[in-house]
């Protein structure tokens, strides 16, 4: 006999057009005898087919220690993980009234994997390092619908008040482009779009908004090509902006002027290079419009555990991560030896991303020389 002991409130979400809702949902059964718990998951289109999966927990853990969690105690910490992972990380809302329906970015294929859907001529830009962010007059935004602190950004939201003021056209649109600075580390330009942190005002007005498209968000203009969006944005940048960067486009005839590109993006400390479709219109999802190329591969993974680092790392965190076949693989993060002290008792990153950079995939499938960039609790 199996008794239902506990429903997590159901989740929702918007598939990326905007059009169907999607629900999850995890229960805990406790099976008679005590010593089986299932967590059952269901998850799917509202009104549609939904898709059943079980875990079985057998087991608690830490047994013997002051923190030892029944087999049911698991199962229910397992299971509300879960739920925070999919509220959290997958930015599902606990009610349809809490989904805010800001436009997604348009996300790029990999150049070595798709370049055959490349038309030429095209067009070329530098890959910044800096935190995807999409923004309109009042509020900046992230890669996954994450608002970013409006404190600390204030000045940029400021210019782009202006900008809208004199070109009426962006009222219905919003900037797509990345919050950086060559000034700043990577964590530091992370920090400015946490909202639970004490900002540096002057640190943060090093940052700049570089632009480098825009989202059409009305009917009649979402099928606006790249090269007519490029033409607005040139028009717009022919002011200048104390706090917001144009990031110029090149248009170029062949493959080999890619690769040309690309060293020359790379000379100037460019990550790599963006190419796109010169008639592609914005698609809210990844698009073979947009594609990158750069001779490392990122990656997010998921954070399972944390463990204090050995020689001249000692006092500081490293973290293991798990692939999406479950492989586990260790991973030392970047940043100051302060800031990886202060995480090795910080079990809340549990279950986030990490975003690992890496040379290449074991035949296994787990990352080479792996570099932990940045847990992605931002956006």
């Amino acid at each position: 006999m199996i008794i239902k002991n506990i429903e997590l409130p159901t989740l929702y979400k918007l598939n990326a057009s905007g059009t169907k809702w999607m629900t999850w949902n995890a229960q805990v059964y406790e099976k008679e005898s005590n010593k089986i718990c299932i967590i059952k998951r269901v998850h799917g289109y509202e009104d549609g087919k939904m898709t059943h999966s079980e875990k079985e927990i057998n087991k608690g853990k830490n047994i013997g220690k002051c923190n030892e969690t029944s087999i049911y105690e698991q199962a229910c910490n397992e299971a509300k993980s879960m739920w925070l992972k999919q509220r959290d990380i997958q930015k599902y809302a606990e009610s349809k009234t809490n989904v805010i329906k800001y436009p997604q970015p348009m996300l790029a294929h990999s150049f070595e994997k798709q370049s055959s859907k490349i038309k030429y001529p095209c067009f070329t830009q530098p890959k910044l390092d800096g935190v995807r962010m999409i923004c309109n007059s009042y509020v900046c935004i992230s890669r996954t619908g994450k608002e970013f602190a409006t404190e600390p950004l204030g000045y940029i939201l400021s210019d782009i008040r202006t900008v809208v003021q004199n070109h009426p056209f962006m009222e219905t649109c919003y900037f797509d482009g990345e919050l950086y600075t060559p000034e700043l580390c990577f964590e530091d330009i992370v920090g400015a779009c946490r909202t639970n942190v004490k900002h540096d005002e002057n640190k943060y007005k090093l940052l700049r908004y570089h632009i480098y498209d825009i989202i059409p968000t009305q009917e009649q203009n979402k099928n606006l090509t790249y090269e007519k969006r490029y033409e607005i944005l040139k028009e717009i940048f022919n002011e200048q902006y104390k706090y917001l960067d144009f990031v110029v486009s090149c248009k170029v005839e062949f493959e080999k002027d890619i690769f040309k590109k690309h060293e020359e993006y790379l000379t100037n400390n460019y990550e790599g290079i963006m190419i796109r479709n010169t008639n592609g219109s914005y698609q809210q999802s990844r698009s073979y419009n947009l594609q990158k190329y750069k001779h490392f591969t990122d990656e997010e993974y998921e954070i399972v555990d944390i463990k204090e680092a050995t020689g001249n790392d000692t006092g500081t965190a490293i973290l293991q991560c798990k692939t999406k076949n479950n492989l586990l693989f260790w991973v030392r993060p970047k940043g100051s030896r302060e800031y990886r002290a202060s995480i090795l008792q910080d079990d809340t990153i549990k279950h986030k991303l990490l975003t690992v950079r890496y040379q290449n995939l074991t035949d296994k499938g787990i990352p080479r020389f792996p570099v932990g960039v940045v847990i992605r609790d931002y956006e």
